[in-house]
């Protein structure tokens, strides 16, 4: 199945996600730019000084539906795979992704693009899709060869989505 967006034309594909172990940090207010100078400020120079990365997958995931909640409530976590034996000490935390069955997106392209992906991934996607959401997180997935270009803000993740048949 695949879907039209702004940025790219993107396959969704379904499979089955393993649960991952992760560390996360989270930032509160708006989503788009302000998340992403979080990664870049905060979180990726964390991940870096604990030895983390290079060679982790990061996710992201917002937790605030924007149209709903004021966009200075809205609540993100950046997190990066962590071995079993981490141990998060503040300003981290830990937490569980669950695993089972995600329909899967390719993205790349800069934060507005990725914004409107989502919304045309949730919007035009799933309702012709035979799916529906569970009530288990969407996130992004980094994995730990993606690409980000700083100079142009140009991204690369996967858009997860759980599902369960209608």
């Amino acid at each position: 199945m695949s879907i039209m967006t702004a940025s790219s034309f993107m396959q969704v594909t379904f499979t089955t996600l393993p649960a991952v172990r992760v560390a996360y940090m989270r930032h509160v207010g708006p989503y788009g730019v302000s998340v992403n100078q979080f990664w870049t400020g905060s979180f990726l120079p964390w991940c870096f000084a604990q030895g983390l990365l290079p060679g982790a997958s990061c996710f992201g995931r917002g937790l605030d539906d924007p149209h709903i909640t004021a966009s200075k409530h809205c609540r993100y976590d950046a997190m990066v795979q962590v071995p079993d034996d981490f141990v998060a000490r503040s300003p981290a935390s830990m937490a569980t992704l669950p695993g089972g069955r995600y329909a899967v997106a390719p993205f790349e392209g800069t934060v507005p693009q990725l914004t409107v992906a989502w919304a045309e991934l949730l919007r035009d996607w799933l309702p012709a899709s035979g799916m529906k959401l569970d009530g288990r997180p969407l996130f992004e997935h980094m994995p730990p060869d993606a690409r980000y270009d700083a100079a142009t803000g140009v991204m690369q993740c996967e858009l997860c989505i759980p599902v369960l048949p209608l």
